[in-house]
């Protein structure tokens, strides 16, 4: 398990609640600050939400919608300040004295922490994260890959791509469907009969690559964790935390940071595209009729 302290963009009581609840969840790379936008949001310069829903028949849309992209391996939190960032051309101007003036801003040996108005961002000497804030854009993506280019050198072990989304259900019945489907009372209404009610706290799903009963082929997996919505009323909150192991190998002629700077940049999209389609089709199918 990945442990640290955990720092809220939102200096909300509620969302650092949140977040360690979905890390402890998770239990791999997570996420350590909840930061959230709209999901209708661009996925591509000519292509958004709206148009890959109907491409692939999403019937749903999440209230509220986010990322992270989580690096583990052996950092050097002193040089990720925002002005190394805006010297390298990864932000602009506004953007360093927005981050500069923020009462979370924190610039040393231990710890690095500090936001913008789009990105919120913290590197300890063993984790890099960096969360999206409002509209979420490839430009997201490509602030992660422009960072690691910089710093070719660092080791990197995993990275952890996660998507957040919380989805408002039209009344109390589908509320409950939810959480009857994925979690079915029967042992425990059994188990506390009388004066007791089971409901779903959290339940979270491991996707390994390999047949059940055997190794996996790899370290790479998905965690699906799903809990009621701290957001929306009747709402379900949705994560899904893409694992991905970074091994280093003499073959690829990279080091692990440019392996993990090429998968961020090949493999975010595709993520969110999972992410999309995997929380959509848990809820459709748990409540077909609605």
């Amino acid at each position: 398990m990945i442990t640290g302290p955990f720092w809220c963009a939102f200096g909300s009581n509620e969302y650092a609640h949140l977040s360690a609840q979905a890390y402890l969840a998770l239990n791999r790379l997570d996420v350590v600050v909840c930061c959230f936008g709209r999901i209708q949001v661009i996925i591509a310069d000519t292509l958004t939400l709206q148009d890959y829903e109907r491409n692939r028949s999403v019937t749903r849309t999440a209230d509220i919608f986010g990322s992270s992209i989580v690096e583990v391996g052996a950092f050097n939190p002193a040089i990720f300040s925002p002005d190394w960032l805006e010297r390298n051309q990864l932000i602009g101007q506004a953007d360093a004295e927005n981050a500069k003036k923020a009462p979370s801003l924190i610039v040393s040996q231990q710890v690095t922490v500090f936001e913008t108005e789009w990105f919120a961002f913290q590197v300890l000497s063993n984790q890099f994260s960096l969360t999206s804030k409002g509209a979420l854009t490839p430009a997201f993506k490509d602030l992660a890959v422009g960072i690691l280019s910089l710093v070719p050198h660092t080791p990197i072990t995993a990275i952890g791509l996660n998507f957040l989304a919380d989805f408002r259900l039209g009344n109390e019945a589908d509320y409950y469907k939810i959480g009857d489907e994925l979690a079915p009372k029967t042992i425990w209404d059994s188990l506390y009969p009388k004066s007791h009610v089971a409901g779903l706290a959290n339940l979270t799903i491991r996707i390994q690559d390999a047949e059940r009963g055997q190794t996996p082929r790899s370290g790479n997996e998905k965690r699906i964790s799903v809990q009621p919505s701290n957001k929306v009323k009747y709402g379900v909150f949705f994560i899904l935390n893409d694992h991905r192991e970074i091994i280093e190998s003499k073959e690829t002629g990279m080091t692990t940071a440019e392996q993990a700077s090429t998968l961020i940049d090949s493999e975010w999209q595709n993520s969110w595209n999972d992410a999309v389609r995997v929380f959509d089709s848990i809820v459709s199918q748990a409540l077909p009729s609605a």
